[in-house]
């Protein structure tokens, strides 16, 4: 979760802050496995969410959403993309995408949306 929550500030450091938002949180997964030093490995609760999305209205005035899902370990993304960033305005579109292998961690997927 410290990963979104970095990403998330880098966010509103480029582009303001949020002046009203939603946000929904959703765990998939109940419980994780933990591997230990001695190759064994048990089951522990999980209480992270898997899914996270945020969408709001900045302080400029622009709609903002920002979607954050745990990707299963040994999936990969539809578009082998870890982040992409699309900017929507009056003159058009900027999409800013880094690969899969660019990820700030190896299981984590991020989509910005700013219209």
């Amino acid at each position: 979760m410290l990963t979104f929550y970095v990403v998330l500030d880098s966010f509103t450091h480029v582009l303001g802050g949020f002046s009203s938002v939603n946000s929904i949180l959703k765990v998939d997964e109940p419980e994780v496995t933990i591997g230990a030093a001695d190759g064994s490995q048990y089951q522990v609760p999980s209480t992270a969410p898997n899914e996270i999305f945020v969408q709001g209205l900045l302080k400029s005035g622009a709609v903002a959403s920002v979607n954050f899902r745990n990707i299963p370990f040994g999936n990969k993304t539809v578009d082998d993309r870890g982040l992409t960033w699309i900017i929507t305005g009056t003159e058009g579109e900027i999409e800013l995408a880094a690969p899969e292998s660019s990820r700030l961690s190896p299981f984590l997927s991020f989509e910005f949306l700013l219209l």
